[in-house]
């Protein structure tokens, strides 16, 4: 877990492992984690998003851990 801040920064995104593997991505309302995964996505990383966010989530029914 990292901020959008810190992820985009070209230094932490090498940090993340290119072998295809697949990140999901989420924020409160999924705005930022959607432009996270754009920015991902620009640089050939699978990245997905979550739809509506932690909020989208919650109201699905769908379990949160705090």
């Amino acid at each position: 877990v990292t901020r959008l801040g810190r992820l985009m920064r070209v230094t932490r995104i090498d940090e993340l492992p290119q072998d295809g593997e697949q990140f999901f991505l989420i924020c409160h309302g999924g705005g930022r984690s959607g432009r996270a995964t754009e920015a991902l996505r620009s640089r050939e990383y699978n990245a997905v998003n979550i739809l509506g966010g932690t909020a989208g989530w919650a109201d699905a029914g769908f379990a949160i851990e705090r």
